[in-house]
């Protein structure tokens, strides 16, 4: 079972949203079971987790998919993107590993602040366990038990975008260093201000 986040030109399911300016957060579950099991146990395990959230329940959105429909989802999606001749752009894509301690503060410095809209960039933030990690790869991380994967994935369809791209990423990176974030080049994985893919 996986959620996923509203379409944002949907007017009807947009205006369920009310931030008052602050920003709000999609959380992506995915509940991995055997189908020939009972699904009532499934959902029971579901409620269970998500009762521990806080969240808008008229934004939950829920689809049920075989696993490898959902391991194909990103590579539809680029397939999507191919049909409409917008995938051979400049990919102007930023991923950092962001250290446990820093993350609330980078929160609060980056989003809704430096990035102020999303309409041209994906972000993902995904939370790491050091230790669940395989340590034989050339890897660096922050030295920290938890640290999260922050991407901010963009796609640059013209001059302008992919300046407005390259400036809001190194705009991150300078705030890191100036707030004593623990990210620098050893922590910056995949930043690239022309990724081809």
């Amino acid at each position: 079972m996986t959620s996923f986040p509203f379409v944002p030109k949907d007017p009807a399911g947009a205006e369920q949203f009310v931030s008052d300016g602050k920003v709000l957060y999609c959380l992506e579950v995915a509940k991995y079971f055997d189908p020939e099991k009972n699904i009532n146990s499934v959902n029971e395990e579901v409620e269970a987790l998500l009762s521990k959230l806080s969240y808008i329940p008229s934004t939950r959105l829920e689809t049920e998919v075989p696993y490898t429909v959902f391991l194909e989802r990103v590579h539809m999606a680029e397939l999507k993107r191919r049909a409409m001749n917008i995938r051979e752009v400049p990919h102007p894509w930023l991923n950092l590993l962001v250290p446990g301690s820093g993350i609330q503060d980078f929160g609060n410095g980056v989003f809704g602040k430096i990035i102020t809209s999303t309409e041209d960039v994906t972000l993902t933030v995904y939370p790491v366990n050091k230790s669940k990690w395989d340590d034989r790869t050339s890897a660096v991380f922050p030295d920290e038990d938890v640290f999260y994967l922050v991407g901010l994935l963009s796609g640059a369809l013209d001059d302008e975008s992919l300046k407005v791209a390259t400036e809001r990423n190194a705009r991150i990176v300078e705030f890191c260093e100036k707030e004593g974030i623990d990210i620098d080049t050893a922590h910056v994985c995949g930043i690239s201000e022309m990724m081809w893919l």
